[in-house]
């Protein structure tokens, strides 16, 4: 299984934060415990995908029970379980003040989002977030149900789709590889294991890589795809044959389950899911959080 610190991980600090002597959560190896307080929330898969050893992340939880937890990987930071749990949301202000905030400050991110499930997370908000400037924001999520979209039209001469394979992956000095090769390690933790998925697609106009489709995360028959177009290639169609091959992949490599998130307000990857056969499930919040 993986290494419970994905490439990256060094955003926090991995040691518990003691408070007046007594530790108020535990750094956890075992993802196990936080099955149950997840369970049913699926539109979370990255999570399910760390519980079940096939993305990589870390986690604390307030003691063995695991009644509350706080957990990162690739897809972002979670608030997860009891919110009235005066102990751990102590903990928890500090660790964000202490740790989180300012690291990502340093980094040049200006806000960060903490999804959290359940809602009560919103009662608590003011105790683990007293001097921070925040909102509620919302990320919308859909699943593929099919039929799966036909382009109108075919691509243009010089354009061509390809898998994202060892081949590719292995041409380092060119551009976006380093990009996807960053992708497929944070969300699997490492390169084989990615290519033993067989999901991921690309485009290439005349041999310069414009728009690419991977999965963020996978476990069981379960993934949830991604996908960039760079700039000025935009509104060209790309991204519905990349992302409709994808799916295709995706269908013939066993996966039953595909998801797709976009945030609220962002209408063009809203549409695009859409188009391609996913349907609308869901919206559920985050906090995006000022790191300033």
């Amino acid at each position: 299984m993986f290494n419970n610190r994905p490439p990256g991980s060094d955003r926090v600090s991995p040691d518990p934060i003691r408070t007046g002597g007594n530790l108020l959560s535990m750094l956890v190896s075992d993802f196990d415990a936080l099955r149950s307080l997840i369970a049913g929330r699926k539109h979370h898969l990255s999570v399910h995908a760390q519980i079940d050893g096939t993305m990589p992340g870390w986690v604390y939880v307030d003691d063995q029970a695991a009644r509350s937890a706080f957990a990162y990987n690739s897809e972002g930071w979670y608030l997860i379980g009891e919110a009235h749990n005066p102990p751990f949301t102590a903990w928890l202000r500090d660790f964000l003040k202490v740790h989180i905030l300012p690291n990502a400050h340093d980094r040049g991110e200006e806000s960060i989002p903490l999804h959290f499930y359940p809602d009560d997370w919103q009662e608590v908000a003011a105790e683990i977030l007293p001097e921070q400037t925040y909102s509620v924001e919302y990320q919308q999520y859909f699943r593929f149900t099919g039929s799966l979209y036909t382009p109108t039209q075919d691509l243009p001469a010089g354009c061509v789709l390809r898998p994202i394979d060892a081949a590719l992956l292995a041409s380092q000095d060119r551009f976006p590889v380093p990009r996807l090769r960053d992708w497929a390690m944070h969300g699997f933790g490492d390169l084989d294991t990615f290519l033993a998925a067989g999901i991921g697609m690309c485009l290439e106009q005349d041999g310069e890589i414009v728009c690419w489709c991977m999965p963020d995360c996978a476990t069981g028959d379960w993934c949830e795809l991604g996908v960039h177009t760079r700039e000025g290639e935009r509104r060209k169609g790309f991204a519905a044959h990349t992302v409709a091959a994808t799916v295709a992949g995706c269908l013939a490599n066993g996966f039953t389950h595909i998801g797709w998130h976009c945030w609220r307000g962002n209408d063009a990857s809203a549409h695009l899911a859409q188009k391609v056969g996913f349907t609308y499930v869901l919206d559920h919040p985050a906090f995006l959080v000022q790191t300033g």
